[in-house]
């Protein structure tokens, strides 16, 4: 179990996170930044497949570990996007849509994980979408990580519309730049600092949070 007995979360910097559940399951989100892979993962989240989001090599594999990407958790009917969800361990994964100029969105994801309790969207590469509105909305989300590097997705302000609309307890910016390394992975915190929306914070890369529902 945790130290503290919650659920923690940490950010390794641009997409890259490793949650982990109270009772000490693993999932890492989008590996591609410097950090601790160390721990076993039960579930990894790709959200698309370029470089800075599935560098699965990274992460050792426990026994039965799920890898789950935009390939098998969306699909396609009568030019429908269809999205999945799955139950591994844990952790109760719904995919959502993301998609913008760069990104189609018959290739790419959001996630929303819920674990002990806590809904927490990781969005992707992605730009405003009208489920952040709508269906992401109505899951009452604790925690959402918005892409903010105003190139490959939306700036800061469009990240800020998306955090008031979604109407999380919490949001936080991430992926302020675009890098082309895991060793040219930068932070912005200025532009972080920036998110105009309640429930706002700067998660610096290196951090861990207890997760809260509150």
């Amino acid at each position: 179990m945790n130290s503290f007995g919650k659920p923690q979360l940490e950010y390794f910097g641009h997409a890259s996170f490793k949650l982990k559940s109270a009772a000490g399951a693993v999932c890492y989100v989008d590996p591609f930044a410097n950090g601790d892979y160390s721990e076993p993962a039960d579930l990894v989240l790709i959200t698309h497949e370029h470089f800075d989001h599935n560098q699965i090599d990274l992460v050792e594999l426990g026994p039965g570990a799920s890898v789950l990407r935009a390939a098998n958790m969306s699909s396609t009917l009568d030019g429908a996007h269809l999205y999945g969800q799955a139950l591994v361990g844990p952790f109760a994964v719904h995919a959502a849509p993301a998609y913008n100029s760069n990104h189609p969105a018959d290739k790419c994801v959001g996630y929303v994980v819920r674990v002990d309790g806590i809904s927490i969207y990781f969005a992707g590469d992605t730009s405003k979408t009208d489920a952040m509105g709508t269906d992401l909305r109505r899951m009452f989300l604790n925690y959402a990580f918005l892409p903010s590097d105003g190139i490959y997705n939306m700036g800061i302000e469009e990240a800020g519309e998306c955090a008031r609309v979604l109407r999380a307890k919490h949001v936080a910016a991430i992926h302020t730049i675009g890098v082309s390394s895991p060793d040219d992975v930068a932070f912005d915190a200025e532009k972080a600092a920036a998110l105009d929306a309640p429930g706002a914070f700067v998660f610096e890369p290196g951090t861990v949070i207890e997760l809260q529902r509150n």
